[in-house]
């Protein structure tokens, strides 16, 4: 089989692992931009991708700039239903027999030209699959498709490795991570009230960058909270920020217009042995069941009294460190990989 593997998540190498089982059994291409930037400002370039013309005012849409393409048995769509790029893939990849798109859309927003977006590409798609239960289950509810697979996203191997390594020592100063884009709806005034409210010893850890940045930055300094600001650090090199904290504070504050689409994260600080403490904004829901401690959005009193709760029972922190690793497990490159290669050969 001659199968095209497409999107921009795929400038960034470590996301075309997903598919390392299927390329032993199949003659597997990838097509992405050789020049993107992302919501949180990593950038990725190879010289390998397509050149990309910009689409103004809608952000991270593109027209994909691919030409003469072979004739491929399965085309692999990581782009969004709705997104402008969709439109122009499935139109250059048209004489592919089966055509397969996975979304983290969960959010659903009526209008003439979504409806449209939506109604073009269910009609030439074999196969919607989702990143998590709410795109699987919106998905479902656009398409009137009931056999909607869900196909999460997956982190890099290298995270349950730290989990095994991982020593916490009890005498020191709780150490309490949170790594996110630094803007409203990540919760940022949450993270501040918080960290005010918080009556033991512990340090702040950060990393991102955003708008609210220094707002929150100077709030920290204002009421003199110890923390440590480590800016943007790629996605592939957050293995020393996991490893280094013993408490992952996710602050997700839904929107009209957002939810967690999967919140990979939070997922890559439990795998890496991080006790995780999140709240339950869209896919969250459902990634936290039993990892952790998911609470409702907004409620800081709950996070500030369970977090004080933790500082007085440490032994929580080695309990589930292994069990997180396994409930992790599910989001590995080799099972996701597995999931991808089951879908295909179904087509085979």
């Amino acid at each position: 089989m001659k199968i095209a593997v497409i999107g921009h998540a795929h400038a960034n190498a470590l996301n075309r692992g997903d598919f390392n089982q299927l390329a032993e059994s199949a003659d597997v291409t990838f097509y992405y931009p050789s020049d993107w930037r992302g919501s949180f400002n990593e950038q990725y370039k190879d010289s390998d991708g397509f050149r990309i013309s910009k689409i103004p005012f809608i952000p991270n849409a593109y027209v994909p700039l691919i030409f003469n393409v072979p004739r491929y048995d399965v085309v692999w769509i990581d782009e969004e239903p709705v997104s402008p790029q969709t439109f122009f893939i499935l139109n250059i990849f048209s004489n592919a027999r089966v055509i397969i798109i996975r979304s983290a859309q969960n959010i659903l927003k009526r209008n003439i030209y979504r409806d449209l977006m939506h109604k073009f590409t269910i009609k030439r798609c074999t196969q919607l699959t989702g990143v998590g239960f709410t795109s699987a289950k919106l998905l479902g509810k656009i398409s009137g498709m009931t056999n909607i697979e869900i196909v999460p996203i997956s982190i890099m191997n290298k995270y349950f490795e730290i989990s095994k390594k991982r020593i916490f020592n009890i005498n020191q100063k709780v150490k309490i991570g949170f790594a996110a884009r630094l803007d409203i709806c990540k919760g940022i005034y949450q993270l501040t009230e918080i960290s005010k409210r918080l009556e033991f010893p512990f340090k702040l850890y950060i990393a991102g960058n955003g708008p609210m940045r220094d707002n929150l930055l100077d709030t920290l300094k204002l009421y003199n909270i110890d923390y440590e600001y480590s800016g943007f650090i790629k996605h592939e090199n957050m293995d020393e920020f996991y490893g280094n904290i013993d408490i992952f504070l996710n602050l997700s504050t839904s929107t009209p217009n957002w939810e967690e689409q999967q919140g990979r994260s939070v997922i890559e600080a439990a795998a890496s042995g991080a006790y995780v403490v999140s709240t339950d904004s869209g896919e969250l829901h459902y990634v936290m069941d039993g990892l952790g401690y998911a609470i409702k959005e907004n409620n800081t009193e709950k996070i500030c009294k369970h977090l004080t709760f933790l500082n007085s029972n440490r032994n929580i922190f080695e309990q589930t460190n292994a069990d997180n690793r396994k409930k992790c497990a599910i989001f590995s490159q080799r099972e996701v990989g597995r999931k991808i290669l089951s879908i295909v050969r179904q087509y085979e």
